[in-house]
């Protein structure tokens, strides 16, 4: 427990403490004000009441500043921790999952996680401090009552809230997985709405949603009537703990071992004590769930990436790049020798070899096309090659050295990926290119943009550079996202480019286009252009074509020859 939560529970403990003393030191001033006595006499209650009335909002309010300050800090540096976790993973490691599930998952298992110290350790420490505080005093004055009053606050604080930890315990899984499920169908409605009304199956897809959302909807009413029962105990607590405190205060009273205006004090004080346990209910539900949480957390956590860096990469300068000959054209520029040799991948450890064994040559400035259906292996090899995805058996060299043996900072500053979906972020048109190189002035941006074939287009716009394009690039077409992404690329300087389908969501007579634009732009460098179709694959040096199937694979570059391998 950090200070911040330190200071939070013990602001909480004063509020509420404040609260019940309210409660119990009016019920003495109405008794004691019965009797007619001099004023000067309850005085001192009366400040108290004074005093408690103003504090206790003032004390809460503090303590909600602090607690959620402290909370929100929190989530800032778990949503980083766990988004840190993810990138390694990414794709070879999250591949099984649903963007869906994975979203929920993450998003809901970070707030859950958090929640677990504001909503679920503070009210317990809150609690605690004032049940023990309440019960000393209620025992200091009558040790009977002392003992009713625990009495009541077990039956109320802990009978109850163990209630809802066994409901919870049982409805926790249903409910994680109907939350998966709905947030999964809205995903899907949602990246697919356009076509699901050109087809008019959104209504069928919209049921499966309400169908799902009544699946959360059953597994969270179970658990709030839990909540509701436990409640409804505390109450019940509360009230017979007050006329438990009368019946034995009463022989006290008639003894004289107790005046009336501490009687009336003492009976008030359990259902002074009502905001204290009130909260724990719902404490309880959330700790089974918060748990659930902290525990798939950590096996994200501990998920072994993929790819990792090597414990003594080679320095950068490993990477220096020759020069092309002076015979070749003045656009073409220097780069990396990239070649595979005897390569077979898997997407884990256990897989089954889905690609593989290849032999691939790309020389300095080689510009090839790769073509296939879905399931062919072109997936595989894009992973491959940008090292996302390291081999099975055999190696990739970058100008002779193994990708394995460098850093993969230093990798992806010379192989760069536009893939078939990129994503733009809610902000302007320099920012999302910067993206590349954040320490890139807008003049910067703006060439690359322009060597991207996106001049026309940024003359045309009124703000330039400054124009925001949206959340998610909803405000551009599907053309001018993926020229951006190109962008993106060049802003980079990568001399090796992979375009992975840069034009799987555009018509054909667009998609070549733009394929003429993204060639046309990346001219001397190497590149690898993957796509379903042939539409606009010219200019290049090979069209390589992957099929399913079963056998070894070699894979030779060579002009004038357009191979057709065996892809598993």
């Amino acid at each position: 427990m950090n200070r911040r939560l330190l200071a939070a529970v013990g602001l909480g403990a004063a509020a509420l403490g404040c609260g019940a003393a309210l409660t119990a030191t009016a019920g003495w001033l109405i008794v004691q004000a019965a009797s007619h006595p001099p004023v000067l006499t309850m005085l001192v209650a009366i400040v108290g009441v004074r005093a408690f009335g103003i504090a206790r909002p003032a004390l809460r309010y503090a303590e909600r500043l602090v607690g959620h300050d402290a909370a929100l800090r929190g989530l800032a540096d778990l949503r980083t921790k766990v988004y840190t976790d993810l990138i390694p993973l990414t794709p070879a490691r999250l591949g099984a999952h649903r963007r869906g599930e994975l979203l929920a998952g993450v998003v809901d298992d970070v707030d859950a996680h958090v929640d677990r110290q504001l909503r679920v350790v503070a009210p317990a420490a809150v609690a605690l401090v004032v049940a023990v505080a309440a019960v000393v005093g209620t025992s200091t004055l009558l040790p009977a009552a002392g003992w009713v009053l625990a009495a009541a606050l077990v039956l109320g604080g802990v009978v109850g809230p163990a209630l809802v930890l066994s409901v919870a315990a049982r409805t926790e899984p249903e409910y994680v997985e109907a939350r998966a499920d709905l947030t999964r169908r809205v995903t899907d409605v949602l990246e697919a709405a356009p076509e699901l009304v050109a087809g008019g199956a959104l209504a069928d897809y919209l049921d499966q949603v309400d169908s799902a959302h009544a699946r959360v909807e059953g597994a969270s009413r179970r658990s709030a009537r839990a909540v509701a029962a436990a409640q409804a105990l505390w109450v019940f607590a509360a009230g017979a703990g007050a006329a438990g405190v009368l019946a034995v205060g009463a022989p006290a009273l008639a003894a004289g071992e107790l005046t009336a205006p501490l009687l009336a004090l003492l009976t008030l004080l359990p259902l002074g004590l009502a905001d204290v346990l009130t909260p724990l209910p719902e404490a309880a539900a959330l700790l089974v769930r918060s748990g659930r949480a902290r525990r798939r957390l950590h096996r994200l956590a501990r998920t072994e990436p993929a790819v990792t860096d090597p414990a003594t990469p080679l320095p950068q300068f490993a990477l220096t790049l020759r020069e092309m000959p002076e015979s070749r054209a003045s656009s073409e520029r220097r780069g990396p020798h990239l070649r595979l040799h005897g390569v077979t991948a898997a997407w884990s450890s256990a897989g089954t070899t889905v690609v593989g064994p290849v032999d691939l040559d790309l020389p300095p400035g080689r510009r090839v096309g790769v073509v296939g259906e879905s399931g062919s292996g072109k997936s595989t090899l894009v992973a491959l090659l940008t090292r996302a995805l390291d081999p099975r058996a055999g190696a990739i060299t970058l100008d002779g050295i193994d990708l394995r043996d460098l850093a993969l900072a230093d990798l992806h500053g010379v192989v760069g990926l536009v893939d078939d979906d990129p994503h733009l972020f809610g902000t302007t048109l320099v920012e999302n290119v910067r993206l590349a190189r954040p320490d890139a002035d807008d003049d910067a941006v703006e060439a690359a943009m322009r060597a991207a074939r996106l001049g026309p287009w940024l003359d045309m716009l009124p703000e330039g550079l400054q124009t925001r394009v949206g959340d998610g690039g909803v405000d551009v077409s599907g053309g001018e996202r993926a020229r951006i992404a190109l962008a993106r690329a060049l802003l980079g300087d990568h001399p090796v480019l992979v375009l992975d389908e840069p034009t799987a969501h555009l018509d054909s007579g667009t998609a070549a286009a733009v394929l003429a634009d993204l060639l046309a732009a990346s001219s001397g460098r190497t590149v690898v252009l993957v796509g379903h179709r042939r539409e606009g694959f010219v200019d290049l040096d090979e069209v390589l074509e992957l099929t399913a199937g079963v056998g070894d694979t070699t894979v030779n570059f060579r002009r004038g020859e357009t191979l057709s391998p065996s892809v598993l």
